[in-house]
C-alpha cells in the first residue's frame, strides 16, 4: 500500500512535467532488495530489478546521427579566404555539403574544412569537434550564426521558448526580469515570462 500510495504521487507529479517514468522499483539499498535479484521481502512485486531496468534502456542516438548544427564563433579573413570558425554541435560536415546560415537563410557550400594541425585540410568534421570552413560563395555570416545542411530539418527559430531551468542564483528568479542566456557562441538579453 505505502509502495502504491508513493508511485501514485510521484506519476502525478512527474506528469506535471512531461515525464512518463518507465519503471517504479521497490527497493533496499542497504540490504539490496531488488536491486540485482528480485527480493523475497516483496512477493508482490513482479517487475524488473534495478539492474535489469539499466540494462533495458536503449542507448541514445550519437550526436553524428543528429542533423548538423554548427554554431559560428568568429570569422577570420587569411590571403583571401575567410574563415568561418566555429564548433559542431551535432550531425557531420563535409566539403561540398550545401549549407543554410540562421536566422538569415543564407546559403552556399563548403568549399573547404581548415584543420589548423594538418597543412592539406580534412573532407569531414563531426559533432563534439571545432574547425574553419571557408564558402563557395562571398557571404555576409555573423558570430552566434546556425549553419545547418540544407537538406535536413531546419532548427526552430523563435523568440519565445520554454525550458527547464536549475537555478543557482543566491536571488529567486523573478518574472518580468531581464537575464543574459546564452544560446550556442551568442549572448542574448531574454525576459522571464512566466514559471
Amino acid at each position: 500500500d505505502t509502495f502504491q500510495y508513493i508511485k501514485n504521487e510521484y506519476s502525478e507529479y512527474l506528469k506535471q512535467l512531461n515525464i512518463v517514468p518507465k519503471y517504479f522499483i521497490p527497493i533496499s539499498a542497504k540490504k539490496g532488495d531488488n536491486l540485482t535479484g528480485l527480493s523475497e521481502k516483496t512477493g508482490w512485486y513482479d517487475g524488473p530489478t534495478v539492474i535489469e531496468a539499466i540494462d533495458s534502456f536503449e542507448a541514445v542516438s550519437p550526436k553524428e546521427d543528429l542533423p548538423l548544427r554548427f554554431f559560428v564563433q568568429d570569422i577570420y579573413k587569411f590571403d583571401e579566404r575567410r574563415i568561418i570558425a566555429g564548433s559542431v554541435d551535432s550531425g557531420n560536415l563535409s566539403v561540398g555539403d550545401d549549407v543554410v546560415f540562421y536566422p538569415s537563410k543564407i546559403r552556399s557550400a563548403v568549399a573547404s574544412i581548415e584543420d589548423l594541425n594538418d597543412d592539406n585540410g580534412c573532407r569531414t568534421v563531426e559533432a563534439g569537434k571545432s574547425t574553419g570552413i571557408t564558402l563557395t560563395t562571398k557571404a555576409y555570416i555573423h558570430p552566434g550564426d546556425l549553419m545547418s545542411k540544407a537538406d535536413q530539418s531546419e532548427p526552430e527559430i523563435t523568440d519565445t521558448f520554454k525550458s527547464r531551468v536549475f537555478w543557482i542564483g543566491k536571488n529567486s528568479l523573478k518574472t518580468g526580469k531581464v537575464y543574459k542566456v546564452k544560446i550556442g557562441t551568442e549572448s542574448f538579453k531574454a525576459v522571464l515570462e512566466k514559471v
